[in-house]
């Protein structure tokens, strides 16, 4: 007896309790666009070519096709090299006759927008090969069924369709689920914006039509005039509309007067335009900090936009790539066998130098030592091969933390380094402080010595600087005190080294 748990799906459509989804072959789009409208794939027509979102779409579009892509191999095997071989020839010519790959991977990206996309995979051989091209085929003629099986809507059948066959329809979606197998539109968040500015603009127009000159008021006097004089003026008044220019009697005048807007000057309609574009952002590109400083004018507002704006590019790629792994799988099963591992495209994310990185070094690099090959991995910059140019570096050493050069000074980082070598220093001192009161330079070792006598050599003065550092509590007077002893143990130590020949 068959496992029930393995046998089938016990969840699966057959037994939803859900009468539309047990009954339809089919299952219509939830999209409420479409469910509202009946015609969703117009509607998205009409939105994708406002301006502000087709502004969007053509960043996003830009952002994409900028990606530097590569094709890797399977595996180290010589059919799958040439497997990747022949997926590089085909990626580097058209996906069809007159439509380019970008249109082509735009056209997978379209998922985002539409909720899916479907391109059809046309097969032709060329020599001993069998060579995919890919075209874009509109979402109106495919539906999913119980199963959540694409199907294609043909003549013969244009309400349920028919089964589609393998290798033959690449399918892309965007967030797919269970219960929406058609995936979700981005499109769809943008209709009600759109209609709203749709509103607005119209009504931005009739105002501008009625408002946007100033009222020409004619004067007239009251007493003698009749209803016909009055009528003469009016019409005297919208010719001068168009042309510009009036003649009236000597006892007529026209003043201009300009209407009054709002407090703020900026029309409601206006506002609400605005405030549509931002709620169409929001969907196309997710960001909002910086859609809603109005401009302000904000550097973390940039940052977040552009922080959030690469994470979903980087999950929106996800789907022509999907897409094109797909067709590479089906171009080697055909022309090398399913057995052949096949080749994988591949997104290259360009490493960008991060200047907090470049901050957290310089400050890291007081304190511990770091590695070289980390430093250049952390700030996108590659190792210099040997005899490669490379530019000078600056001269001197950058300021510490607390704005003092001494910080970085190759001597004075001999103390202020690492703190744990401040633990070894500060017994160096000790033992030479000790030494220098009672004389007693066999207690100074070469290894607690040895940094103390370099320094006192080579400069004092920061050798006092250090010391300041490591003992901040200790007055002037003090610490001159304890240099003096310091150097005189160096010195006599030097001494001893120079006799003893070490």
């Amino acid at each position: 007896m068959a496992d029930p748990l393995i046998d089938r799906a016990l969840a699966g459509p057959d037994t939803d309790p859900q009468a539309w989804a047990a009954l339809f072959q089919v299952l219509p789009n939830p999209d409420f666009v479409l469910r509202r409208l009946g015609r969703a794939q117009e509607a998205y027509d009409g939105i994708g070519v406002d301006a502000h979102v087709l502004g969007e779409m053509r960043s996003i579009r830009a952002g994409l096709l900028s990606l530097e892509t590569r094709v890797v191999p399977g595996e180290d095997s010589r059919r799958a090299r040439r497997a990747a071989d022949l997926a590089a020839e085909v990626l580097a010519g058209e996906a069809a006759p007159g439509i380019s790959w970008p249109d082509a991977k735009w056209s997978m990206a379209q998922a985002v927008f539409r909720g899916h996309s479907v391109q059809e995979v046309l097969w032709e051989r060329r020599g001993s090969l069998v060579w995919p091209l890919v075209v874009d085929r509109p979402n109106r003629r495919f539906s999913f069924d119980r199963r959540r099986q694409l199907r294609l809507l043909t003549r013969d059948n244009p309400f349920h369709g028919v089964e589609v066959p393998d290798r033959k329809f690449i399918l892309c979606r965007h967030m797919p689920s269970d219960d929406n197998p058609y995936g979700v539109a981005v499109l769809s968040a943008c209709f009600w914006p759109w209609s709203f500015k749709r509103v607005g603009w119209q009504t931005s127009v009739k105002f501008v039509r009625k408002f946007g000159l100033p009222w020409p008021i004619g004067k007239y006097p009251a007493v003698g005039a009749d209803e016909g004089r009055a009528r003469r003026m009016v019409e005297m008044l919208l010719g001068m509309l168009d042309s510009g220019v009036v003649a009236l009697p000597d006892d007529e005048a026209v003043e201009f007067q300009q209407p009054s807007v709002t407090a703020s000057g900026q029309l409601p309609h206006e506002r609400l335009v605005g405030m549509a574009n931002r709620e169409m952002s929001k969907a196309l590109t997710s960001q909002t900090l910086a859609t809603e400083i109005e401009g302000q004018g904000s550097r973390a507002a940039s940052e977040t936009h552009h922080d959030r704006e690469r994470e979903v590019q980087r999950s929106d790629r996800t789907i022509p790539q999907q897409g094109i792994n797909r067709l590479l799988r089906w171009t080697t099963d055909i022309n090398f066998g399913e057995d052949v591992a096949a080749p994988r495209y591949e997104y290259v994310d360009a490493p960008e130098p991060e200047k907090d990185w470049a901050e957290t070094i310089d400050l890291a690099r007081r304190y511990i030592d770091v590695p070289v090959d980390f430093a250049h991995e952390r700030l996108a910059i590659p190792m210099p091969k040997p005899g490669q140019d490379v530019l000078e570096r600056a001269a001197g050493d950058a300021p510490g933390p607390d704005g003092d050069p001494m910080r970085m000074s190759g001597r004075a980082s001999r103390f202020a380094a690492s703190r744990a070598e401040d633990d070894a220093f500060e017994a160096a001192l000790e033992a030479a402080v000790k030494a220098a009161e009672g004389m007693d330079l066999d207690g100074i070792g070469r290894d607690l010595a040895g940094p103390i006598v370099t320094a006192a050599r080579e400069d004092p003065v920061m050798l006092l600087g250090g010391l300041a550092e490591l003992h901040p509590s200790m007055s002037a007077e003090a610490l001159q005190d304890l240099l003096a002893k310091v150097i005189f143990v160096a010195k006599v130590w030097g001494r001893i080294s120079e006799e003893s020949g070490a």
